[in-house]
């Protein structure tokens, strides 16, 4: 049991840095800049679509999930 609180301690310590407070108020603007999101390229999106040849519709692939 000493062993497991010894382990879980270093594990705690070694991610430190990247625990940070909870937000009081979420704002998607703010994320968006602070992460610098461009959003998802549809041509390279639907490239992808076309070199994978799929055959099925999206929203039959859309109910698989």
């Amino acid at each position: 049991m000493n062993d497991k609180i010894k382990k879980y301690n270093s594990t705690i310590q070694s991610i430190q840095h990247l625990i940070r407070p909870i937000r009081k108020k979420l704002d998607i603007e703010e994320l968006i800049k602070e992460q610098n999101y461009k959003g998802a390229d549809k041509e390279f999106i639907d490239g992808l679509a076309d070199e994978m040849r799929i055959q099925v519709a999206i929203e039959a692939l859309l109910e698989m999930i």
